[in-house]
């Protein structure tokens, strides 16, 4: 799959795509939905309802259901203020529905473009080989390149071409290889994704590994990996042309407000800190990295997409164990007491041995887990797709109880002094009694929350996808302060003393005061910036979209250092021993040695 039109500057089209699992192995759904606040309403709604506990749902189903949501929401009417184009093909067949601006349209190996008509609707695909969601505006223009052309790859050189000289709002080609049903002949295992967004609107297309499917999957994708992570919204591309990296890098913007920490004035003339980084070691894999690594007693623990679990010495980065947990893994995890805990796409919570790498036990829940455990007081606990959040008993897997919320649970829970703080999908953000799960307070934020909170036993903040970062009292639940960020805010929050350090979908991060949510300084990335990041001895660590590794002064906001992992990168990074870790989405796990120059005057 790729796709084509606005920068990751603007307010881009959302891009969902699931290929799924288990016995229907031959499914794959997309959903790409326009800019405005109606469509993301849809997009949000489409995403939440896309399973049913462990169960996805059948075609006719979800597309009726997402049929009549848009009505819904429009008032019996696709208008063109709601865009949206959405397919799921199962054995051959694609269901389609589109509203607003999109159109559908299949396209036949011989190059020509065959309008769906209608707004919703099925066909068989036959020996149609890509299908196409575009603009309306631009879709005869698409139409007639392919006829006249009639080759394959000009489909991509004409979108390309709008995008850059018209302004393409948004489009998708999605391309199967199939290996039974008639269908042309697919590759052995899933081939990488390439998307992207450049600042004039022209995308170029950069690989990023992908995963390696189950033989039964007929549908192989172009898609990013991190597609399958639900509810992206495409920053910027991958890897394989390191020269565009830097072209579509926005410059590093630096600004400081705040007496408190330094004006602008006084921040300027303290002497900011400058590091280099060195490469130690680097363990390739087979898939990407989005789990962000541990480093314990001289081990680095994390998980893969390609359903393991792996210890890594963290001096040589030769491999101690690795444990198969049957599915994907995005989740971080949590080493406690000799144990690992993680959760897998397939909805399976493991505990495993961290010397051994023996798995110990394992609890289903009834749906995916990207939600990273805490482990406290003999418990852990973590949230799942299913809407709960679980809390299980860290010696046998035993649940103590759990709590159902309006809405996926994504983010990862807090546990400070008896109280676990979290955020759902729901919109709100959660209080919860460690002991019982009983709810002492819940705010809402106004957007769904897949942010993780970072605080203490006094104020508590989290960010939401309504563009702000907020600061509650942690007994309370009262609002202290806020900080707007303008965009959705799913980054992981890292509280020090008076200051707390978020990153933004707009490639911001930001440094924020707790006491009343004033900006003390904020640094531009070149891409979305999801991963939470590092504090150690005085520089921040912060990890990026785009592909690079970010070291700031902590109290000036200037940047120290940087190295480029030619990589789109999710997850976290971790420092230990002046040596910070972090995986990358081409399949890296990388260890970089730190050394700081210069000491602050």
């Amino acid at each position: 799959m790729k796709t084509f039109g606005l920068s990751h500057r603007e307010r881009a089209p959302l891009v969902f795509v699931e290929t799924a699992r288990g016995s229907r192995a031959d499914d794959a759904f997309f959903l790409i939905c326009g800019p405005s606040a109606r469509a993301r309403e849809l997009f949000q709604a489409a995403i939440a309802e896309f399973k049913r506990g462990s169960e996805i749902r059948p075609p006719e189903e979800y597309m009726n259901f997402l049929k009549a949501t848009a009505l819904g929401m429009e008032g019996g009417q696709l208008e063109q203020r709601l865009s949206f184009a959405a397919a799921w093909v199962r054995a051959g067949v694609c269901h389609w529905l589109t509203g607003g601006s999109y159109l559908m349209a299949h396209v036949s190996r011989e190059g020509y473009v065959l309008r769906l008509p209608g707004s919703s609707g099925k066909v068989t695909l036959g020996d149609m080989d890509r299908l196409v969601a575009t603009e309306r505006s631009h879709f005869d223009d698409v139409e007639d390149g392919m006829r006249r052309r009639r080759e394959r790859g000009d489909l991509e050189a004409i979108l390309r071409s709008l995008a850059s000289e018209r302004k393409l709002g948004g489009a998708m080609v999605l391309e199967h290889r199939a290996g039974r049903g008639g269908l042309p002949p697919g590759p052995a295992r899933r081939e990488p994704a390439r998307a992207a967004r450049s600042r004039s609107s022209a995308p170029g297309g950069r690989p990023a590994r992908g995963l390696r499917p189950s033989a039964a999957w007929v549908f192989g994708f172009l898609a990013i990996a991190a597609a399958t992570v639900l509810i992206l919204e495409w920053p910027l591309a991958g890897r394989a042309n390191r020269s565009r990296v830097e072209e579509v890098s926005e410059p590093r913007e630096v600004s400081a407000i705040g007496p408190d920490v330094g004006t602008a004035e006084s921040l300027a003339t303290t002497v900011s800190l400058r590091a280099s980084f060195s490469p130690v070691w680097t363990k390739k894999l087979s898939a990407a990295v989005t789990s962000s690594p541990r480093v314990v007693r001289g081990r680095v623990y994390f998980g893969c997409r390609d359903a393991r679990v792996y210890c890594l010495d963290a001096q040589s980065g030769k491999e101690v164990w690795k444990c198969a947990v049957g599915s994907g893994v995005g989740a971080s995890p949590a080493v406690e007491g000799g144990r690992v805990f993680v959760g897998t796409y397939d909805g399976t919570f493991w505990c495993i041995d961290a010397s051994s790498g023996k798995a110990l036990w394992r609890f289903k829940t009834g749906a995916k887990i990207v939600s990273s455990a805490s482990v406290a007081s003999g418990n852990v606990v973590f949230g799942s797709y299913d809407r709960n959040l679980y809390c299980l008993s860290a010696e046998d897997g035993s649940v103590k109880w759990r709590l159902q919320t309006g809405g996926l649970v994504w983010s990862s829970p807090l546990v400070v002094k008896g109280r676990c703080y979290f955020g759902s999908a729901d919109g709100n953000f959660y209080c919860v009694l460690l002991a019982s799960g009983e709810v002492k307070w819940k705010y809402a934020t106004g957007g769904p929350v897949y942010a993780s909170p970072g605080g203490d036993a006094s104020f508590v903040c989290c960010g939401s996808n309504s563009g702000a970062v907020y600061v509650l009292d942690a007994q309370t639940g009262s609002e202290v302060a806020r900080a707007e960020t303008g965009r959705e805010v799913r980054s992981t929050v890292l509280v020090e003393g008076e200051n707390a350090y978020v990153g933004a979908d707009d490639g911001t991060m930001r440094c924020i005061r707790v006491s009343d949510g004033a900006a003390v300084w904020s640094f531009k990335t070149g891409g979305a910036t999801r991963s939470g990041p590092a504090l150690e001895d005085g520089l921040l660590f912060v990890t990026s979209y785009d592909g690079k590794l970010h070291a700031i002064d902590v109290i000036t906001g200037a940047e120290a250092s940087v190295f480029d992992a030619h990589s789109q990168i999710y997850s976290s990074p971790a420092v230990a021993d002046s040596k910070v870790y972090f995986g990358t989405n081409d399949g890296d796990l990388v260890c970089l040695n730190v050394a700081r120059q210069g000491e602050r005057e």
